[in-house]
Order: C-alpha cells, then structure tokens, then sequence
C-alpha cells in the first residue's frame, strides 16, 4: 500500500472512533461476554440468545472479532482472554460497566467542542461543593472499578510497607484507598471529601470490609485543615479540577503536615512532558476544556516542578499501569 492509502486508511480509523465504541457498548448491552464465559457457542445460538435477528447478530460478532474481542472458530465464537477477564459480569475483575459510562459521560459536551474550545480560559478557583451532586457521585460510582484496577496497579508496583497512616485528599469512592489497605495490612486510611462523596466513600469501605482500618471525613481538601500524622499522601485524579495557584497552595499544606520522611504521590492520566502523549492523557486535557474546568492536566516535569518548590526534596515518576502514571515525592533526605 502506497502513502496516500494509508493516510486515508489512518484518517478513517480516527473517524470510526464512535463507532468502535458503540460496538463495545453493545456487546457489553447484550451480555455477549458472559452468553461465552467459558464456552464457546454457535452464531445462530448467540442470535437467539440476544433476540436479534440472525444477520444482525452475524454483524456484530464480526466487529467483535475483528476489534479483538471476540475469538471465532468455525462456526463457533467464544471470548478472548481480555473479554473473558473484564468484560465478563459478576467477575471480580468486571470493568463493563465503567467502560459503558466512560464512552456515555463525555458524549453531550464533546458534541460542542469546537464552541468549548473557543470560549474556554484558564482562571482561578478550585471545583466548588456543589460539584459533588448526585451526578457527580453517579459518575464516581460508575468508575469505581476502574479506580480499584488503579489502586491495586499502584499497591503492587510500589513498597509502600514502611508507611503507616494514609491520607487520600479527594479520595472519591475510597477505591484507592481499599486497594493499598488491602495490599498492605499494617496501613490504615483516611480518605478525604466532599460529604455527598464521602457517603459514598464509607459505603464502599463498608463494603470492603476494611472499616476498621479505614476512616472517611467529609471536608474540602482545599478549604479545610488537614488532618495531622499521617505519612503518606495521596493526590488521585484530583489536581486537575482546580487552578495552579489552589494545586500549589494545596501542596505546599501538605509537605507542612506530612511527617517527616513521609511520602506524597501524585496519580492519573498524567502528561509526559511533551505534552503529546499518552493518548488519553491527551485526550483528557481535551475533556477538561470541554467540560469548563477551572485548568487542564499538566505534564509530569511541571507537577515535579511544584513539587521540589513545596519542599520535597526527592520526586520521581513511575509509570504503574499506562495511561496511569504517578509522582512520587519524599518529605526530606
């Protein structure tokens, strides 16, 4: 194929985004991950199984195949390894319904980008509390699993063992902190929100059977003292809901509380210092100016930046579970 093909073939590939996310979405819809959990089935069973014609069904098993997530032989279709992990419900490691809503959410404010991208300024302030309204726990629901694939991503690629007491600062559904505790029994938690959220919060943890170790506090992270004696510090998909003069006062706090030799990490989908990857970290600076935030996800060097100018003495970057990423920031030598 000559560079001109390709290009197109490249440029229709970026076109059919929505519709690779439709398919997605409709296999998840009609459960076909769990119609293979196991076993392999025939096309006009799986047809009969969804109660949709024969032809339509053929269709979408095809995309299915041919997005990869979906395996045929013969005549017979079953899952791939990646379906059969995520994508199958009831399954521990079920992200179903997280990937539904992450493709759903953004769909009303991406369909005006152009007019966000033209009205949209950088200004001061930080996510207001009445941000934390029932959508926005609905959305934190929504990706609770996601939030716990992160969690434990980030336990087991870093040795947190010598830390004691956990601070999670805007800690959402208390995901990452259940992750950490459960890796690390000796930790106990604190995680820290708005009081809609925080509800949420100790619904999980009382899920999680991790109660006892794991304490939840409504209180705004930006506004609010902080609590004390704690050694290790969390920053969760948090900074980019606010200004960098509120993300900088906020780091500066927390470098006077933490004890001394304590720890901070910073995670999310955070920019490499071009700025031009990873794709959905990119993609996600997008979303930020669609959606009106007060800023946009910066790059790891500029979070080092204001790190080493809080105080901390030592940071360093870890890439845990691409697009995931952390900083990691020690308070003294």
């Amino acid at each position: 194929m000559t560079a001109a093909p390709r290009a197109v073939a490249g440029l229709l590939e970026l076109a059919t985004a929505f519709e690779r996310s439709q398919t997605l979405q409709a296999l998840i819809a009609f459960a076909v991950p769990n119609l293979l959990s196991e076993r392999s089935r025939t096309g006009s069973d799986l047809a009969q199984a969804m109660g949709l014609h024969a032809a339509a069904a053929d269709r979408l098993l095809a995309a299915g195949v041919a997005l990869g997530l979906i395996a045929q032989n013969g005549r017979r279709f079953a899952n791939t390894p990646i379906a059969e992990r995520f994508l199958v419900r009831g399954r521990s490691a079920y992200l179903g319904d997280a990937l539904l809503h992450h493709a759903r959410s953004p769909a009303q404010r991406w369909a005006r980008l152009p007019a966000r991208l033209r009205a949209w300024r950088p200004r001061p302030g930080r996510r207001a509390p009445h941000r934390a309204a029932a959508h926005v726990v609905a959305d934190l629901e929504a990706q609770h699993p996601l939030a716990c694939f992160a969690g434990d991503a980030l336990a087991h690629a870093h040795d947190f063992s010598r830390h004691r007491r956990l601070l999670d600062l805007g800690g959402g559904s208390g995901a990452m902190a259940i992750a950490l505790c459960r890796r690390y029994p000796r930790l106990r938690a604190t995680v820290l929100d708005l009081p809609p959220v925080a509800r949420l919060a100790r619904r999980h943890v009382r899920q999680s059977r991790l109660a006892s170790r794991i304490a939840v506090r409504a209180a705004d992270l930006f506004a609010d003292p902080l609590p004390e004696r704690f050694d290790l510090a969390l920053l969760a998909n948090v900074l980019s809901i606010a200004s960098e003069s509120a993300e900088r006062a906020l780091l500066v706090r927390l470098h006077e509380r933490l004890a001394p030799g304590g720890t901070l990490v910073i995670s999310g989908w955070i920019l490499d210092d071009d700025r031009r990857s990873p794709l959905l970290a990119v993609l996600f600076c997008l979303d930020d100016v669609a959606s009106g935030a007060f800023d946009t996800e910066r790059a790891a060097g500029t979070y080092a930046r204001w790190l080493r100018a809080a105080g901390f003495a030592s940071v360093k970057r870890l890439r845990f579970a691409p697009p995931w990423s952390a900083l990691i920031a020690r308070k003294g030598r």
